[in-house]
């Protein structure tokens, strides 16, 4: 919540004052400090001003029959505190339940189990009560928002709680991860536990706090209706890792575990997964929305298997050669991709098939999860689809090309948005191997871009690293006799990036990651018909040039026929 502290500090949301209502409030209780500092915070957080007073109860004011019913009630749970909507009763000017009107005060109510609490654990109870205040002026009443479904109001308010005091709290927080992963479920069957759902989106880049309010505006919205805005709203690989978190393979990558900042629930909490093989194909594996599935795929040697996520999104980690801890494709809706293990899963000329991936473990791991309706994972027999075109593109490109990164250094380095000045560094090398059949891939090899960058006293640091690979299959239509069109077609990015920056020491470091080849343009640009670029031959070296005038890869070597 250190983040949401500062953001408050510096944000000038509005010409408004926080609410303080001077006759209610006691200013000096500690409770009513934290209550009005997130207030702030959420305030800034959302972009959304709560017009009326949040109230810790302070016994200033007594409280009628019906609310001490509801108090007495509270008191014999395990609950910490509770929020309602109330107003001042004119005849005995006691505080009164106020449900199904727009709201008017907001009182927080301490339980005996919150008067117990103390320090992080005591904030995150007295944020979470604030942030039902939000809640109900965004559902327009008390009974209004209670209407809706659990892993709403309670998920995100305890989402709000967490994130104000930076996550997990004891007992709160890591109880509700705990039970976040030893018991799946729907997301639509959460309450509190739903909370590290919106945490994961958060870690993901996700304006949480604008989609919980877009949410709670959604009136009379159902779940699945609701699940509709946040699939129309967030980008779908932030979903893609929400379903493979569930897994709990750290060895396999950040995105099939947790993304927690200060407690990790036992790892053998994790979804069950279902094994099928792929004898007796088609398989339809049916999902549910709301709910990530998992599946092992078990694969025939020699046998081309397709798989696919009509109506979701996912992801596939497989075992390619000589990677040990395997590898991750995602799939978007309408995609898919096939897999192949033995010695019979190339075209012509040790070609790999176009979108088939060559495994040496007999089996896939797919992370789903719903988009539209209910989604299901689709396995089916494939087959291998090669280039073939040998005959329609230049014959001396046919071989493997090596470079440095030097020219690639030089364009990224100049990249504006860094202040400052740039001592630059790069370690690894760019290959292009191109078939007898045209079957074109481009490999990034231990590639690392570097700079140190000094801004007046600022002495700071940014990288860039790229792995794996794009394939295609070419033609070519030559100019003269060193010159020509190249086209690619059939493009298949692989590539995975990895962004670091820190532009001060006192900074943290800013770390993104993607799923494209960055520098694909300098090789050729898309447009409706593939993409088109151009080559020269000078002597021995080739050069390809896309979109940057002089060509990004001017002095490639051939280093293998």
């Amino acid at each position: 919540m250190r983040t949401l502290l500062a953001v408050a500090l510096g944000f000038c949301f509005s010409a408004h004052a926080l609410i303080i209502d001077r006759v209610e409030m006691n200013l000096r209780d500690p409770d009513q400090k934290v209550a009005n500092q997130a207030v702030s915070s959420f305030e800034a957080a959302m972009g959304y001003r709560l017009d009326v007073p949040a109230i810790m109860v302070n016994g200033r004011r007594g409280v009628d029959a019906n609310l001490q019913e509801v108090v007495t009630r509270l008191n014999s749970t395990t609950a910490y505190a509770m929020t309602r909507s109330t107003t001042v009763d004119a005849a005995s000017q006691k505080w009164t339940l106020n449900d199904a009107s727009r709201i008017e005060k907001c009182l927080i109510l301490m339980a005996t189990n919150g008067y117990l609490s103390a320090g992080i654990t005591r904030k995150s109870i007295i944020a979470h009560e604030v942030f039902h205040c939000f809640q109900y002026q965004l559902a327009g009443s008390y009974n209004s928002l209670v209407a809706k479904p659990l892993w709403l109001y309670e998920g995100s308010a305890m989402f709000a709680g967490e994130d104000y005091v930076n996550e997990s709290t004891p007992t709160m927080g890591e109880g509700s991860l705990t039970n976040y992963v030893s018991d799946p479920k729907s997301l639509f069957a959460r309450s509190y536990d739903a909370y590290p759902f919106y945490l994961h989106l958060q870690k993901e880049g996700v304006n949480v706090y604008k989609l919980i309010k877009s949410l709670h505006e959604a009136f009379n919205a159902t779940s699945v209706e609701l699940w509709q805005i946040i699939v129309n709203t967030v980008p779908h690989d932030a979903l893609i890792t929400w379903a493979s978190s569930f897994a709990r393979r750290p060895e396999w990558g950040q995105d099939w575990d947790l993304k927690v900042t200060t407690f990790m629930p036992d790892p053998n909490a994790k979804l069950t997964y279902v094994t099928s093989g792929t004898s007796n194909l088609p398989l339809q594996l049916q999902g549910e929305m709301g709910l990530p599935r998992h599946d092992n795929i078990r694969l025939e040697e020699n046998q081309v298997t397709k798989i696919s996520i009509p109506k979701g999104v996912g992801s596939i980690h497989y075992f390619p050669a000589g990677e040990p801890y395997g590898r991750t494709i995602r799939l978007q809706e309408g995609e898919s991709i096939q897999f192949c293990m033995g010695d019979n899963c190339d075209c012509a000329g040790a070609e790999t098939g176009i979108r088939t991936l060559k495994v040496v473990v007999d089996s896939v791991f797919v992370a789903s999860v719903s988009t539209r309706d209910h989604h299901s994972v689709v396995i089916e027999e494939g087959s291998l689809f090669c280039c073939g075109n040998a005959g329609f593109f230049d014959p001396r490109m046919v071989g493997t090309w090596s470079t440095d990164v030097n020219k690639l250094l030089s364009v990224w380095a100049a990249w504006p948005g860094v202040p400052g000045t740039r001592v630059n560094t790069g370690t690894g090398t760019v290959e292009f191997k191109i078939s007898p059949q045209g079957n074109f891939v481009k490999t990034y090899r231990k590639v690392r871009l570097s700079s140190v960058i000094t801004n007046g006293r600022d002495v700071g640091n940014a990288s860039l690293e790229f792995q794996h690979e794009v394939t295609g299959c070419i033609t070519t239509e030559a100019m003269n006799a060193d010159k020509g069109w190249i086209y690619m077609s059939n493009i298949f990015d692989q590539i995975e990036w990895v962004s670091q920056k820190q532009l001060k020491p006192t900074h943290p470091v800013e770390t993104s990651r993607g799923r494209a080849d960055w520098f694909q343009y300098s090789v050729c640009v898309a447009g409706p018909s593939g993409c088109t670029g151009t080559y020269y031959f000078d002597g021995d070296k080739l050069r390809f040039n896309g979109g940057t005038g002089v060509g990004m890869y001017d002095d490639l070597v051939k280093i293998a026929d």
